[in-house]
């Protein structure tokens, strides 16, 4: 990575953190969190890099205070309050709501100091959206605390990795549960399992046996909890984004549970759409379904008519049930992200849509 050593920046943002105590928002902005910015590689003086969305957008106040972009499109949203602010539910609800209306997956709520990296996609408690939390001024975490912080990189935002660890870390999770309970104490499955290993030994003696039983379940390969000081594997080159999705690819989706190979990948979209169309929640009267939640959007989604706003045909039109046109001019990226727009916009959970990789049908 270009520009300033992160640890070194760390070091020296610690000593400002401990001995200011407090800094009004404009001296937090400009001592501690833009200076730790260009450190993870993201250019603050290049508005390619990082907007200020309340002055891009005219002062308004439902926008955050920066907005990292790659690519023209903006990647993650940042709430930056005074240091020495207290950071709690109500703001993180905040980043979540930002992160929404900025049709992005992932937030930062910071004081300069404290950072907690926020998961916006979907729903969920503020607790179960927190992912990484750290602080600048902790010495002793140190390590933990550029790991972390390394996932906001420019290098780590354009390979994904938050997505990657995210995802790992939910499987992880559900898998441990179910470990768990297979391996309870009072587990009939654990039970008949050993019983059936140790036929010479009997039933209440391997009860008794595993009533004293302690076992504490772990990763060995896992990704970095709280952020590890592993270094993160090299990160994967980004597809270049093409205007027409790849014809020759294909994605898997999982539609409330349902497996579909959609090849072509924005095959995907449509199968969103009918599935929304079955359900009564997409109709024809609903038309037309902006392409985001901006005021200001120009790009229709869904429409009686192949035309957008602006009065342009549709790209890549594809013909819907019920008399609708559906626009699938989407890279393999936004093809998912704009499934889910679907999903949400007509009040269903993002979440029912699961989207991954395939080699074909």
């Amino acid at each position: 990575m270009s520009g300033p050593d992160l640890l070194a920046v760390l070091r020296a943002r610690r000593n400002v953190i401990l001995r200011e105590g407090r800094l009004n928002e404009t001296d937090t902005r400009r001592i501690l969190v833009e200076l730790v910015l260009a450190a993870l590689g993201w250019d603050t003086t290049d508005t390619q890099d990082i907007k200020a969305e309340k002055d891009a957008l005219g002062g308004r106040s439902d926008r955050a205070d920066y907005a990292l972009y790659l690519q023209g499109e903006p990647v993650l949203v940042m709430e930056a309050k005074a240091l020495g602010v207290p950071l709690g539910d109500k703001e993180i609800a905040q980043v979540v709501r930002y992160g929404k209306l900025s049709e992005v997956r992932w937030g930062v709520l910071t004081d300069g100091n404290i950072w907690i990296i926020v998961n916006t996609a979907g729903r969920g408690r503020s607790e179960q959206r927190r992912f990484r939390t750290v602080a600048i001024s902790d010495a002793e975490k140190e390590g933990e605390t550029a790991a972390a912080l390394r996932l906001l990189s420019k290098a780590a935002m354009d390979a994904g990795e938050l997505d990657t660890l995210w995802e790992a870390e939910r499987v992880e999770e559900q898998v441990k549960g179910a470990l768990e309970a297979v391996i309870a104490p009072d587990s009939a499955v654990l039970l008949a399992a050993v019983t059936k290993a140790l036929p010479d030994l009997g039933e209440e003696q391997v009860r008794e046996c595993l009533a004293r039983l302690t076992v504490e379940l772990s990763f060995s390969s896992a990704p970095p909890s709280g952020g590890s000081a592993r270094q993160a594997p090299p990160p994967k080159p980004r597809r270049k984004r093409s205007i027409v999705p790849d014809p020759e690819g294909a994605l898997v989706i999982y539609l409330q549970g349902q497996r579909h190979v959609c090849k072509p990948a924005y095959q995907a979209m449509i199968e969103v759409a009918e599935w929304l169309i079955g359900q009564g929640k997409l109709r024809a009267a609903d038309c037309p379904v902006m392409a985001g939640t901006r005021a200001r959007a120009k790009r229709y989604l869904v429409n009686t008519e192949p035309r957008h706003p602006d009065g342009k045909k549709f790209f890549a039109p594809k013909t819907l049930s019920g008399g609708m046109v559906l626009e699938v001019n989407y890279s393999r990226v936004d093809i998912g992200r704009m499934s889910e727009r679907l999903l949400e916009w007509a009040g269903m959970d993002a979440g029912l849509l699961k989207v991954g990789e395939g080699k074909g049908a």
